[in-house]
């Protein structure tokens, strides 16, 4: 009797780990691109990158916000001089996965670059000074073909104008 006992105590010990064992792996045929990794069956992707139209994550959250060259964008300055709206073309450039380059924004000209961090799928950060001197602070959003800036411009003199920059894709 005493044998039985241990008999079926192994047994159903063994019975417990092998049952847990034979359980699907929710992630054994989940493919989730060169910058993700399957968690529970669901693929998340690493900082900076989101999911393409396949499902995997191969898209930088940089690679949308591209724009130009000679992309139309159209200010509306609120400064201290008074306020005024222009029109011009800029580019925006992918420097890597969350960062973004600007020329001309502001319409300062070709030799005007502003660096930008993406830091989501759809929100961008604004902290750059610029070759004149000119100190960006802001941030940015994009939705569909549209990305809107809204930053302060501050000048080597102190005075600050406040933007809104629409650039169409």
């Amino acid at each position: 009797m005493k044998n039985l006992v241990k008999f079926l105590s192994f047994a159903a010990l063994v019975a417990a780990f092998t049952t847990s064992c034979t359980e699907d792996d929710p992630c054994k045929d989940v493919v989730c691109g060169d910058f993700g990794s399957c968690n529970e069956g669901v693929c998340e992707c690493v900082y900076g990158y989101e999911q393409d139209a396949d499902g995997l994550c191969n898209t930088t959250w940089a690679a949308k916000f591209a724009a130009g060259p000679n992309a139309p964008a159209a200010d509306t300055v609120y400064g201290e001089t008074g306020n005024y709206t222009q029109a011009y073309n800029m580019t925006v450039s992918v420097t890597d996965s969350v960062n973004l380059s600007t020329t001309n924004l502001g319409g300062f000209g070709a030799n005007n670059v502003v660096n930008m961090e993406v830091t989501s799928s759809y929100d961008i950060l604004i902290d750059d000074t610029d070759i004149g001197g000119r100190t960006f602070n802001g941030t940015g959003t994009i939705s569909g073909s549209e990305i809107t800036l809204n930053y302060t411009v501050t000048y080597s003199d102190n005075t600050v104008d406040t933007c809104e920059t629409v650039i169409t894709k």
